[in-house]
């Protein structure tokens, strides 16, 4: 896309803007950042759709990524051509290294935000801890399979072999396909009474507020509320705060419940499946656990515990509006200070 819009910008836009108002390299890139204000927030009020369980036509994510192209010709582009035009002949290359280092920071600057709003997990790395364990011959017996294994986690108390212990199961080929979590009693029926709702509303999963309200009821193992987020159109998540009851760290637990097709002829319509489920149905390729709770038609089940995002869903990009509108605001005023160099 990129390819098509630069020459796109630079014999048609720039000319026809130029007629009404002269663009010099700060005016581009100031209009730049304004745009990319425009596609971030555009970017999230898709999300608001799809957190609200519709399921947006991919012409809209096109759109939206228009406008983000667009955005880094007049920003990217342009700063390149700002920092070798306006930059001394001895400092020519500096200048462009330091804004290649702006680059570099504000994608470090992106990634130790992913970071923090990431709660992290006991489980991490139980993919590692399966391998090695499998290699160490040092594996018990699995409760759920016959020729499974599992390995136990110590969970809040620090200790193993209580009740807020969490179990992973796995395969001779450290697959895994089941996690034994706390509160996963109390988190099963309230899925249930979830997916009640589901099937008797034609396969739409209730709203977020609905479906909280829906399992106001039902209480984890410490007394407290559990909660409920619809992710998207066909899939939702049921968190409890676990043993230490505190929301959103390591030892929150929960399932993420997804609605799938079904091969009886009196259930709902099928949700539409991605090409890599349609893809795994044509291989016969099954990645659900074989355990008596997961052997269900309409619903694949996936317990986890910690993980979980502080920031996710449409308010992750408003969070990310905000911050490009505080950056075009603040540099509106320093562009008009500066004072070009004629080149």
């Amino acid at each position: 896309m990129i390819l098509i819009l630069i020459p796109f910008f630079t014999y048609i836009i720039y000319p026809l803007v130029n007629k009404v108002w002269p663009l010099n390299p700060l005016r581009k890139i100031g209009i730049g950042l304004f745009i990319t204000v425009i596609a971030f927030g555009f970017s999230a009020l898709i999300q608001e759709w799809i957190d609200a369980g519709q399921r947006p036509n991919i012409g809209w994510q096109i759109l939206a990524y228009a406008l983000l192209t667009s955005a880094e010709i007049m920003v990217s582009i342009v700063c390149l051509e700002f920092a070798y035009t306006q930059a001394p002949k001895s400092m020519k290359s500096m200048i462009m290294s330091i804004f290649l280092l702006t680059v570099a920071l504000g994608n470090a600057i992106t990634g130790t935000i992913n970071h923090f709003i990431l709660t992290p997990s006991p489980l991490a790395k139980e993919t590692t801890e399966a391998q090695k364990q499998l290699k160490n011959s040092d594996v018990a017996p699995s409760t759920h399979h016959s020729t499974w294994f599992s390995h136990s986690y110590a969970g809040f108390d620090g200790k193993v072999g209580t009740a807020d212990d969490i179990v992973t199961h796995f395969t001779d080929k450290a697959v895994i396909k089941k996690r034994d979590i706390p509160a996963e009693d109390s988190l099963l029926k309230a899925a249930k009474v979830i997916e009640t709702n589901l099937l008797a509303a034609k396969g739409k999963p209730p709203m977020t507020d609905e479906g909280t309200e829906l399992i106001s009821e039902l209480k984890d193992p410490w007394g407290n509320p559990l909660n409920y987020r619809l992710m998207n159109g066909n899939t939702f998540r049921i968190t409890s705060m676990g043993p230490d009851e505190t929301a959103l760290t390591k030892w929150d637990t929960g399932v993420v419940i997804k609605y799938e097709a079904s091969t009886d002829s009196e259930a709902p319509e099928p949700t539409q499946r991605t090409w890599v489920d349609q893809r795994k149905q044509e291989l016969g390729f099954n990645d659900k656990s074989e355990h008596a709770y997961f052997d269900d038609p309409h619903f694949s089940r996936h317990f986890i515990a910690g993980g979980i995002y502080k920031l996710e869903g449409a308010n992750y990009f408003w969070f990310f509006t905000g911050l490009m509108f505080a950056t075009a605001i603040i540099f509106v005023p320093v562009s008009m200070r500066f004072k070009l160099k004629e080149v």
